[in-house]
């Protein structure tokens, strides 16, 4: 019985691949079964490498260091020169939302009042005698403020012997220097508005040096010494609110009172 054509097509494909093989296993070893010494064997890929930017930080037995400022790092630095000291000052800045549970802004508070603003005295620096910084552009632990008189009606946390609070606002107008922070409109620190005030001891805060100055100036006073605020509500309808709060006065209260026990 004769093979089909197609069966002795096949089989010539397969002898001449067999041949293509052979003949390239014999270029790289030089002999049947007799590996050539110098053909690569299995050598991995390397890493590519690069050279790092000159403000890369590198680290040299074990400590980060960083070159120094190039010659465009000191041109980019000295387009904006610190303005002359009679410019006006003005800063706008954003107010700090609290992103923690109510109870855990109740231990954090040494003081809780509900109280209602009875003055908003004039706005000034921290400075000594609130007299402005010889150069307020180059003064960054300086700031404008605006003291707030609160009566207080009822002490929640902390109850202290006046009758009457001295609140630092941070903000306000000083002549022609102006430092803006976005309480809402209308201001809640306007006179008659009601409150519900969280405050901390200034004294351990980022102007503790100033406070000390300040509460020095403001000794003597009946409403003692200036506090600053750790966060507070707005009091309306027998609803307090704020910017992530809004529940009945009389439910907060309760809250407040339980957490401070």
């Amino acid at each position: 019985m004769k093979p089909k054509f197609s069966q002795v097509l096949l089989g010539s494909i397969f002898a001449i691949l067999l041949l293509v093989i052979s003949a390239r296993t014999m270029s790289v070893t030089g002999q049947a079964g007799t590996p050539d010494p110098s053909a690569p064997r299995g050598i991995p890929t390397p890493w590519p490498t690069m050279v790092l930017p000159p403000m890369t930080p590198v680290i040299s037995d074990g400590t980060w260091q960083r070159p120094a400022p190039s010659q465009a790092d000191e041109l980019r630095f000295s387009a904006h020169p610190t303005p002359p000291p009679h410019t006006p000052y003005h800063l706008k800045i954003e107010p700090f939302v609290l992103r923690v549970p109510l109870e855990q802004e109740i231990s954090g508070a040494d003081v809780i009042v509900r109280g209602t603003v009875r003055k908003v005295l004039p706005s000034r620096w921290t400075t000594p005698g609130g007299v402005r910084p010889s150069n307020p552009f180059e003064t960054p632990n300086e700031t404008i403020f605006t003291p707030v008189l609160i009566e207080v009606e009822e002490y929640l946390k902390g109850k202290q012997p006046q009758l009457q609070l001295l609140i630092f606002v941070v903000g306000g107008i000083a002549g022609q220097d102006a430092v803006e922070v976005d309480y809402g409109d209308p201001s809640p620190f306007r006179e008659g508005q009601q409150l519900v005030l969280f405050l901390s001891d200034p004294q351990l805060g980022a102007y503790a040096p100033q406070f000390k100055t300040l509460n020095e100036e403001h000794r003597g006073q009946r409403y003692g010494q200036l506090w600053t605020i750790y966060d507070y509500f707005v009091v309306a309808n027998n609803r307090a609110v704020n910017s992530r709060f809004n529940e009945s006065l009389d439910q907060l209260i309760a809250t407040i009172r339980q957490a401070a026990q």
